[in-house]
């Protein structure tokens, strides 16, 4: 008689316990996400529809997905397998196409979630090209593989003091210029690109109300390959 009364004390202990975690949860969620009476929602950002096609479709390539069965302790496969050269050629562009839109996304996400923030984006993981590390000046924040001939780049710019600032080239390819639509938050990269691989170097400086201005200083990436030439047709 008295194991079955320590059995039902100890059952009533273990429910005891577990309704006093969850009470503490919600104590804790109460105090970490604090509910103002007539405050507006938390901002929802749902990842766009062509984002969530990427990450489908990288996750059926049979050449990573293999990779990936071969380096289980990988934490960063797609970089990793883009770094791996047994992988196809095909295969790594493949994955940096895919993955250099979703980091596209990013600064849009931190945004939306805190509209005063300006997010620096910084370029992560290997140049899919041979290239000069020299060329790189300040931060690398983007690549691009690109077909030879007209270029242009158009990108989100913000100043997160709210200053206004102006943007100018460095450094790059006769003919490339930049475009800043301050009203429109963005700037524009534009030319003629001849092929090969360049390095577009560009600075923006802001103009304080106090203190003395700061610039950043950014490059970008291009591989510039030739068009495909066809052959005649003779009617």
């Amino acid at each position: 008689m008295n194991n079955v009364k320590e059995r039902n004390l100890t059952e009533w202990a273990i429910v005891a316990s577990i309704v006093a975690l969850i009470a503490l949860l919600f104590v804790a969620l109460a105090y970490l996400e604090p509910i103002v009476a007539g405050a507006e929602p938390p901002v929802r950002v749902p990842v766009p529809a062509e984002l969530l096609d990427q990450v489908t479709r990288i996750g059926g390539e049979r050449e990573f997905v293999e990779w990936w069965a071969r380096n289980p302790e990988s934490l960063w496969p797609i970089v990793e397998c883009m770094a791996d050269p047994v992988v196809s050629v095909a295969q790594r562009q493949r994955l940096w196409h895919g993955l250099q839109k979703i980091r596209s996304w990013w600064p849009k996400f931190a945004a939306a979630m805190d509209p005063n923030e300006c997010v620096q984006p910084v370029w992560i993981g290997p140049v899919p090209f041979e290239h000069d590390p020299n060329a790189i000046v300040g931060l690398l924040i983007d690549c691009h593989q690109v077909t030879a001939g007209k270029f242009n780049r158009t990108a989100e710019a913000c100043d997160p003091d709210g200053d206004p600032f102006t943007i100018e080239v460095l450094s790059a390819p006769p003919g490339v210029g930049v475009t800043h639509d301050a009203a429109a938050g963005s700037w524009t990269l534009a030319g003629e690109l001849r092929p090969g691989v360049h390095a577009i170097v560009v600075r923006a400086v802001d103009a304080p109300l106090y203190g003395e201005p700061i610039a950043t200083v950014v490059t970008i990436l291009i591989e510039a390959t030739p068009p495909p030439n066809r052959a005649p047709v003779l009617y």
